[in-house]
């Protein structure tokens, strides 16, 4: 079995050294017909973070290679993967119990899945700033395991590990970038504009995010600038027609439009009929920002019913730190 460590100098702000990431390179899916070629995982040691691979140069050695990883993982608290909940862990777990190794120490690990949406890996790495050395795939990567394992006079193990670390310094920068969007909420607001079509703000974070990137989910933009520790974000607003529904035994409809009770009830009855609640509503072309805000009298929405609010800045002023925030949640959600 080979063993290869990296150090590597990444500028994240915050980091225990009780956290663990993990990523396994197999020669296939199945966790029974196919064979974990290497383990790797990384974590923070003094001032910089070290990678470690543990890699079989054949089938028999894949039972030493689960014992070493989990003589080694239990010295800490969390372990974070992408999509580890559905493959790394029950494939460790699966090929431990045909070993017969004893897994009851991992009970007390915290399993983390970073994984939380179908987007591909390579479009958030893109989104967030990552980019890779390597171009070798997952399905090309499992091809050049198997011929690890079955050829006497090949090796891919370089290969291999290095595929690993780059899978695991994504895995890095992708909890990061999450921590740095959760602490955007404690940043110091620097400024903000209600320009034309859009509203923006300008932030100065207090945890330091390594990679520029311009990050661009649905109707919002934001943009980050590493080297400044600038952030800026976008909320465009919509030119959308919409309509906002009101209480129907409140209004009456008169020559086709809305009229509230108090006056309806002073004109004749032959010419006012109760609203209901398909008819009883305003609609109005506008400007939109497709966000809702707490405690608002109308919320506009369109045939989806998605929420907008009106795009005014004399009525959004009062609520630029909750719009501020929820456009911060909407930048984790999209990813």
């Amino acid at each position: 079995m080979i063993y290869i460590t990296h150090s590597h100098s990444l500028d994240f702000s915050i980091e225990s050294p009780a956290h663990c990431y993990l990523d396994l390179e197999t020669t296939g899916l199945s966790k029974i017909h196919d064979t974990i070629v290497c383990i790797g995982i990384a974590f923070k040691k003094e001032d910089t973070y070290q990678s470690c691979h543990w890699i079989t140069e054949t089938l028999e050695e894949e039972s030493l290679l689960i014992e070493t990883f989990l003589k080694e993982v239990i010295r800490f608290e969390k372990i974070y993967t992408y999509g580890g909940k559905h493959f790394e862990w029950p494939f460790i777990l699966q090929k431990a119990e045909i070993y017969g190794l004893d897994t009851s120490a991992l009970t007390t690990l915290h399993l983390i899945d970073l994984k939380s949406s179908k987007r591909a890996r390579t479009l958030i790495e893109n989104d967030i700033g990552f980019n890779r050395s390597l171009t070798t795939s997952g399905r090309e990567l499992a091809k050049l395991c198997k011929l690890t394992l079955t050829s006497s006079h090949i090796n891919y193990s370089t290969l291999i590990s290095e595929h690993n670390k780059e899978e695991l310094l994504s895995l890095m920068t992708i909890y990061h970038f999450y921590k740095f969007l959760d602490r955007l909420n404690h940043a110091k607001l620097i400024d903000y504009t209600f320009e034309e079509v859009a509203l923006t703000f300008y932030l100065s974070p207090s945890y330091i995010y390594p990679y520029s990137f311009k990050y661009q989910p649905g109707h919002y933009e934001c943009l980050y600038d590493a080297s400044l520790n600038h952030f800026s974000l976008s909320i465009n607003a919509l030119a959308l027609k919409l309509k906002t529904y009101l209480p129907p035994s409140d209004y009456y409809i008169v020559e086709g439009s809305l009229m509230h009770k108090s006056l309806a009830k002073l004109l004749p009855a032959s010419i006012r009929t109760k609203a209901t609640k398909s008819t009883c509503y305003l609609e109005q072309e506008g400007l939109y920002l497709p966000l809702k805000l707490s405690n608002q009298s109308l919320y506009w929405e369109d045939e989806q019913k998605q929420i907008y609010t009106l795009y005014n800045q004399e009525a959004l002023s009062p609520f630029l730190d909750e719009i501020l925030k929820l456009g911060i949640k909407k930048l984790a959600q999209r990813l």
